[in-house]
């Protein structure tokens, strides 16, 4: 019985709760009908709304046609529970049946809260007017409550009033104490008896976890939800005065009946939500009290449980003595199978020193057959070798009649590239000589120059014509300057024509720098060289449209009677001179590509004095080869005398090795049975040692278990007549022998739920239920 009431009693715990948030949150709306339209619930109201309508209405319903009466008494109370407002709500239901209902009610400033339906009053006496609905009224009370509520603080131990908590950390310790204020006396076996109401008290809370951490409660749940903690608790106060239970041992809480919750947290700035209690008389039923039917079959059960348990310590004195006999034995059935563990240790390790022998003669005749195969495989090798340095020394023979042939042709080869190379040489000279050179850059240097001193000219031209001067003077100017440009481009050409000779010159002995390995550095040269002719050749053409140009210019000079039309032809021609013009920029490039180009001149000289000194060394070293080459001829022709004898040695070797190569083949050929044997035997001797010590292993584990076997019968002998003394007769204590009695009052706590039907006056033509939701206030 104890077990059922505990599960039974914490399933309360969630359904209440839900109970509570559901009932709070449709008061809630009855309040704030108009306010809800204007303003939108929080997150938190939205989510707790959404529990309510999944639990409004948790009491059963009335049957069809009955008149019945819900009332929610809904109280406001301080952070410690005095109570400061009291609002109650009143349903009755299937008042629709009628055309009027009278009601009872004490309270005051009585109100329709969900239509227009009129009522009546005379003393306590409603009548009204149903219209053929339910109705809904609410109205205020001061009538003190038939439960109350005190919640106590303390913070690292010592108590604190709450309007000092707000802000503050450290350890926390609160209680909640409910106080039963409800009862009737009733007759139990003609004694006058104090039943309470049993109310079932069960309170709620958010705990935000940024405030709050390990948080525990000791009657109720602790529920996480991400960034809060659920708190649920339920107490029953008065029941246990009702029901007039012992009280149990401290540690025995299967029968403990609490009247109050504590909740014990660490703290971080504390802050706390509003907390909601909810009170209700029928809330019990849902226990199983009332399934509690034949108290005559408990008390038969435990006098068969207390002979039981007698019998129960008479066997196990039996048992105890057994295992006691069994324990004497185990020893000498251990001393045995220390000896054949002892004696399998022995034949396993001779065995293992037989494998180990068999292993290392083997290897050796593995280690004797990997050399002779190195043998054979040397020889082998060595025979190949031979024959391949026969084939090298006739190709030898055969390379040196080739080289000899070759020398002879040397001196002529080296006299061409003498030739070649002092052609080459007497090219450069023109880009290498000092006086040459410096005439060459003088002259690329004047183009420019001479650009720019025609610019200065023009320029001063439209000075001239700004002044107002006459058309023959325009002429005399442009002119000068036509001389000028003649000049430039008589420069120009003179570079031109020395550039395009060197190139003539290079472009025929590029095979020549080829075959010198100097191909790249010739290349590299070359494109130097084709790209100053170019870049000359543009600037020599730009020059001569320029000369056009002007020649123009200065034959209309003498015949134009419009100067503004002169003007403008001369700024065009003063922007083509300029020095941002193609062909002031051309100029700059070409005396900038012509130093390139001299530079890689004396390169290209530098290079060809060395291939010269290296060609004469080369040409003065012909004797000596040659008579280098005879040498070589004749002791290649000593060598290939001595082939045959050579080649005949190693085929003689390798025929040899293939006897050898059979002989140990037969020597090894037993290895592998050999080898499987000795292994198959340590294996095996292995496992029977495996065997053996798990045998040992087992005995001695039989002989700890026969051990722990007595140790155990002992106990049980012992916990048996314990249980028998202190546990049967504790159970009969808890009902002091009279377990009829504790049905009585169980039945009278019942009907004492069944009635309290309402807080504020009920008709009698009326069933009833009513709950109390106590609101505290929040800490903040």
């Amino acid at each position: 019985m104890k077990k059922g009431w505990r599960k039974k009693a914490a399933a309360v715990t969630a359904a209440g709760m839900i109970a509570v948030v559901g009932c709070t949150y449709l008061f809630a709306d009855s309040q704030k009908a108009d306010a809800a339209e204007k303003e939108e619930a929080s997150k938190e109201a939205e989510e707790l709304r959404s529990i309510t309508e999944q639990v409004a209405n948790k009491s059963a319903p009335a049957p069809s046609g009955t008149l019945s009466k819900d009332e929610s008494v809904y109280v406001t109370a301080d952070a410690e529970g005095n109570v400061e407002e009291i609002i109650v709500s009143d349903w009755m239901k299937n008042a629709g049946t009628v055309n009027e209902l009278e009601d009872q009610s004490e309270l005051t400033d009585i109100k329709n809260v969900k239509g227009d339906e009129k009522f009546q009053k005379e003393g306590q006496k409603l009548t009204w007017k149903t219209k053929g609905t339910d109705i809904y009224y609410q109205g205020k009370t001061k009538k003190s409550l038939p439960v109350s509520v005190k919640i106590t603080y303390k913070l690292n131990g010592k108590e604190v009033n709450e309007k000092d908590l707000a802000g503050k950390s450290g350890n926390l310790e609160m209680n909640i104490q409910y106080t039963n204020h409800s009862r009737n006396t009733v007759k139990i076996k003609d004694k006058d008896t104090d039943i309470y109401t049993p109310f079932v008290m069960v309170t709620g809370m958010f705990l935000p976890t940024d405030n709050f951490t390990n948080v525990q409660i000791d009657h109720g749940k602790v529920i996480s939800d991400a960034s809060r903690d659920i708190v649920i608790g339920v107490a029953f106060p008065g029941l246990k005065q009702s029901l007039d239970l012992k009280e149990p041992d401290k540690e025995d809480s299967d029968f403990e009946i609490p009247e109050s919750l504590t909740i014990t947290a660490d703290v971080t700035d504390f802050t706390m939500g509003p907390t909601l209690t909810l009170a209700s008389s029928d809330m019990l039923g849902e226990l199983g009290f009332d399934d509690i039917d034949s108290f005559e079959e408990l008390q038969d059960s435990m006098k068969e449980l207390s002979d039981a348990s007698n019998r129960l310590v008479d066997g196990s004195g039996t048992l105890k003595d057994g295992i006691s006999t069994l324990q004497d034995k185990t020893g000498e059935f251990g001393d045995g199978i220390h000896s054949l563990n002892s004696g399998i240790g022995e034949l396993h390790d001779g065995a293992g020193v037989l494998a180990s022998g068999v292993e290392e003669y083997t290897a050796g005749a593995a280690a004797l057959a990997g050399g002779v195969t190195a043998y054979t495989a040397g020889a082998s090798q060595l025979a190949e070798g031979i024959r391949t340095y026969t084939a090298g020394e006739e190709s030898l023979a055969s390379g040196v009649e080739e080289l000899a042939a070759g020398t002879k042709e040397l001196p002529g080869a080296v006299s061409n590239l003498n030739q070649g190379i002092q052609g080459v040489k007497a090219g450069l000279d023109s880009l290498t000589d000092e006086q040459k050179t410096q005439a060459l850059l003088q002259g690329s240097s004047s183009v420019a120059e001479g650009i720019g001193t025609v610019n200065s000219t023009l320029k001063a031209i439209e000075s001239v014509l700004d002044s107002g001067a006459s058309a023959a003077d325009v002429q005399t100017l442009l002119s000068s300057v036509v001389s000028g440009v003649k000049t430039s481009l008589t420069n120009d050409s003179a570079v031109l024509g020395t550039l395009r000779g060197v190139q003539d010159v290079a472009g025929n002995y590029k095979g020549l720098a080829d075959r010198a390995g100097l191909g790249d550095t010739f290349q590299a040269y070359y494109g130097q060289l084709e790209d100053c002719i170019q870049r000359l050749q543009e600037n020599v053409d730009t020059q001569t449209n320029l000369l056009a140009q002007l020649q123009s210019a200065a034959g209309g000079a003498s015949g134009t009677s419009n100067l503004d039309t002169l003007k403008g032809y001369i700024h065009q021609l003063v922007e083509a001179t300029g020095e941002n013009s193609d062909l002031y920029q051309g100029a700059a490039s070409v005396h900038s590509g012509i130093e390139s180009v001299v530079e890689g001149s004396k390169t290209m000289k530098n290079v060809m004095d060395q291939v010269a000194e290296g060609s004469n060394t080369l040409n003065a070293s012909a004797g000596s080869l040659g008579m280098g080459i005879d040498r070589l001829k004749s002791g290649a022709d000593e060598l290939s005398s001595h082939n045959g004898e050579l080649t005949k040695g190693a085929s003689d070797l390798l025929a040899g090795s293939g006897d050898l190569i059979s002989g140990v083949k037969e020597l090894t050929g037993n290895n592998s049975v050999l080898i499987n044997g000795a292994q198959a035997l340590a294996s095996g001797t292995n496992t029977l040692q495996n065997g053996g010590s798990r045998l040992k292993d087992g005995s001695e584990q039989l002989t700890s278990g026969v051990k722990q076997l007595a140790d155990g019968s002992r106990d049980l002998a012992d916990g048996m007549k314990e249980f028998d003394e202190t546990g049967i007769q504790k159970l009969s204590d808890v009902f002091d022998g009279d377990i009829q009695t504790l049905k009585d009052r169980i039945d009278a706590v019942m009907e004492e739920g069944d009635r309290y039907q309402s807080f504020s006056g009920i008709s009698d033509q009326m069933d009833g239920n009513v709950k109390f939701i106590i609101e505290t206030a929040e800490i903040k």
